[in-house]
């Protein structure tokens, strides 16, 4: 088991989903970053990151700009 995989198995132990713990893990490393980009970066589908960054959200976990 990698350490990414790790740290997403434990973000989703606190609640999120696989989608919105790996856009969270990519935008924590990147930085500010367009959508595609962080979906590119976390490994997630473009269509299905723009409703884990909606979630993540609403969570109050990232802020968009």
């Amino acid at each position: 088991m990698t350490a990414e995989d790790r740290e997403v198995a434990s973000l989703k132990r606190l609640g999120l989903t696989e989608y919105e713990s790996r856009i969270y893990l990519a935008l924590v490393r990147m930085g500010p970053k367009r959508a595609s980009e962080v979906s590119f970066f976390g490994q997630v589908p473009r269509t299905k990151a723009y409703g884990a960054i909606r979630e993540l959200v609403r969570k109050g976990l990232v802020q968009v700009l």
